[in-house]
């Protein structure tokens, strides 16, 4: 569950304008559900939310995070809030970044902590890829490379996207034409508008449900 829970912090990346739902799945098991959202900001920026629902056994885990981004994609503002039951356990994470640092305030159980996190000299934070199939549409081989802030380990990580080209996947049990791109956490597979048919991480799979398709077995 925590290594489903820390990948699941990035998926906000990469997903287009406009909701869906999603089917979290480890190892071929439904674990839980995503609601991925976003919208263009009045700036030309962009916000974006996730909700998760997660299930371990008696564990269950609820994720909510929003995101919100400048017209070059450069993440401004992050707040996330995770609640762990039994317990239950509600930790939030606020992040407010810019070119130089990281401000980030934490709040676990009631006890609250503030840190500041110097990014890296002259550290590239411009991500097109933020806009890709929502504004605008790269040629196959575009790559990206930026600083982003991870929420999970606090910390300042290099990552890199590139757009592979067309692609025709299987999601729930249909075939379908998406675009994919490959991320440094995961490879996703976005349709005409960007919006996620499939996420596929070393630790999940996010299905996006189709309506009629079969339901994989639940934890």
């Amino acid at each position: 569950m925590r290594a489903i829970l820390l990948v699941t912090l990035c998926v906000g990346a990469q997903v287009a304008l406009g909701q869906v739902q999603m089917r979290v799945l480890s190892q071929g098991v439904e674990v839980g559900t995503a609601r991925i959202s976003q919208k263009l900001l009045p700036d030309g920026g962009k916000q974006v939310n996730l909700n998760m629902d997660l299930k371990n056994g008696p564990t269950k885990v609820v994720v909510r995070q929003t995101s919100s981004y400048d017209a070059k994609g450069v993440a401004t503002h992050k707040f996330q809030e995770t609640i762990v039951t039994p317990g239950p356990v509600r930790t939030t994470v606020i992040a407010t970044l810019s070119d130089r640092e990281a401000k980030v305030a934490v709040d676990k159980g009631g006890k609250s902590e503030s840190r500041t996190v110097p990014a890296p000299k002259d550290a590239p934070r411009d991500d097109p890829s933020e806009f890709w199939f929502i504004r605008d549409v790269p040629r196959p081989g575009t790559k990206v490379s930026r600083y982003r802030f991870d929420m999970g380990s606090l910390d300042w990580k290099l990552l890199e996207v590139e757009y592979l080209g067309p692609r025709e996947v299987a999601v729930g049990g249909k075939k379908v034409r998406t675009h994919a791109i490959k991320a440094s956490d995961g490879t996703f597979y976005v349709d005409e508008k960007g919006l996620p048919y499939l996420i596929e991480t070393s630790a999940f799979r996010m299905e996006r449900v189709v309506e009629g398709a079969p339901r994989p077995p639940r934890a």
